[in-house]
């Protein structure tokens, strides 16, 4: 759903993995406080509310950063020399109640960035989020839980190299809705289901050749969990999802399974871990190739490149199906085909293997991760991105107020299906920063990232590039007001 191997990869709701908004470390706990994950519109939690006693706001949280940015290289590829330099203004607030039985809370935040020397579907990015989250303990063995989020963006947090052809800014509206009950069969043993519905609507912009298409996904999940002692536990989940473009170019159908566990290793040290296999069947819409005619401008690899076909020649055996639309490479330049009626529909069975491991330190100063893992994606160009990454992050507090963090990582996005044969950019990112607490809310972080990018993607060679990046922050985060 949503950050792109360009700059930035994300789901709703998660980090992006090599985008501005990476820089900014997470800073030391200064005091316990309890902080809600998502969050709903308040009507809606008033219905779901509706057994309990008069909602009553309990709390009201809330945090605003400002981000200075100079940019060596913001598309990471080859050839872009310009350095982009700008600014970015992010706030949240949450606000909700909790009672013995229920916790309930809305969480709206917002995010404007403005960076110049930078093409504007990167340097004029908005982001716009609303989320909910509610839970409901029926009895001492019922738990039920609701999450709901709305998001309204310019920014293409996507894991999506479509991004890489947009000369400007595409507005995107998603939606998020995942429910489950949890019911505790033993004082060991408890059962779970899940659900998950979300959707992507993207503006339709004239003369976009690899357009972001719209999709939705719903997926059930049902699992078990057995803690057999106060070290280790294990789990085990099993499920089924539907993909589907909007334009019905794409279908996916999966079934998937996995295994996991967590263990107490030592005082300080805990190992989490899960693997497990997801079978795809892809139903796509075949064309037939046309005509090879004049096409819009796009951006590619930091120059602008004319779609058209001047002495009317074209080599028919580098056809190429790019994200549903027929390609044809001349002289090394794409170029757009006029898509024939459907002449039929081709079935592919797609079998991938997940898995995500982590083995974490705690301690009094020091706090350490290490882990690798790979997981599957919806995308807007192809039925499915996989995604690949090894990191280990390190945070150390030197004293009250100094802290400071090192994080490394690898990352490959490879896209599956629609006649991609599942080829990849890698982006290595090191990242250092600096956090100084100036007074009990505000905190200032110096951060500094270096990157280098390398491989192909989806049939072009963009080559190696490397760049880097110095940002400046300066966080406010406000007392919890509880009444």
């Amino acid at each position: 759903m949503h950050g792109a191997m360009v700059n930035g990869c994300t789901f709703p709701g998660s980090a992006r993995v090599n985008g501005p908004l990476a820089l900014r470390p997470a800073a030391m706990p200064r005091r316990p406080m309890r902080r809600p994950s998502l969050a709903l519109p308040a009507t809606l939690a008033l219905l779901l509310a509706g057994t309990q006693p008069a909602m009553a706001i309990k709390y009201y949280d809330y945090n605003a950063s400002v981000d200075f940015e100079v940019n060596s290289n913001l598309l990471m590829l080859p050839g872009n020399e310009d350095v982009a330099s700008g600014y970015r203004f992010s706030s949240s607030h949450i606000l909700g109640y909790e009672t013995p039985r229920s916790a309930w809370s809305i969480a709206p935040s917002l995010m404007v960035q403005r960076l110049e020397n930078a093409p504007r579907a990167f340097g004029e990015q908005e982001f716009f989020n609303v989320a909910a989250a509610g839970r409901h303990d029926w009895t001492d063995r019922l738990s039920t839980r609701l999450n709901v989020m709305f998001e309204l963006d310019r920014n293409l947090l996507l894991p999506d190299p479509a991004i890489l052809f947009l000369e400007r800014p595409i507005l995107r509206q998603g939606r998020q809705v995942t429910g489950g009950a949890t019911y505790r069969l033993t004082e060991r043993l408890s059962a779970s289901v899940n659900g998950t519905y979300l959707d992507n609507l993207f503006e339709e912009v004239p003369g976009v050749v690899i357009p972001l298409r719209s999709f939705d996904y719903q997926d059930v999940t049902t699992g078990g969990n057995y803690i057999w002692n106060e070290r280790l536990s294990f789990n085990a989940n099993v499920g089924v999802s539907r993909f589907r473009d909007l334009e019905g170019i794409t279908r996916n159908n999966d079934r998937f399974f996995n295994v996991g566990t967590e263990f107490a290793l030592a005082e300080h040290w805990t190992f989490s871990g899960s693997a497990g296999l997801r079978a795809t069947q892809q139903t796509g819409r075949v064309f037939l190739p046309g005509p090879v005619v004049p096409g819009p401008v796009v951006l590619l690899g930091g120059r602008l490149l004319q779609l058209d076909d001047p002495d009317g020649t074209v080599d028919p055996s580098l056809d190429l199906i790019f994200g549903g639309l027929p390609i044809v490479v001349v002289g090394g330049v794409p170029r757009l085909r006029i898509q024939e009626p459907i002449v039929g529909v081709q079935v592919q069975d797609i079998v991938t293997n997940t898995y995500d491991f982590t083995l974490t330190r705690t301690g009094e100063r020091l706090v350490a991760s290490a882990g690798f893992r790979r997981r599957i994606q919806p995308a807007g160009i192809a039925a499915q991105t996989e995604i690949s990454s090894a990191s280990a992050d390190f945070r150390y507090r030197f004293s009250e107020r100094l802290n400071g963090g090192l994080h490394v990582d690898e990352t490959t996005l490879a896209i599956q299906g629609q006649g991609f044969g599942g080829e990849g950019r890698t982006v290595r990112v090191l990242t250092t920063n600096l956090n100084y607490l100036l007074t009990e809310q505000l905190s200032l972080t110096a951060t500094y990232r270096y990157f280098q990018a390398f491989g192909d993607a989806f049939g072009f060679a963009f080559g190696d590039s490397e760049g880097q990046a110095v940002v400046v922050s300066l966080s406010y985060n406000g007392d919890r007001w509880e009444w």
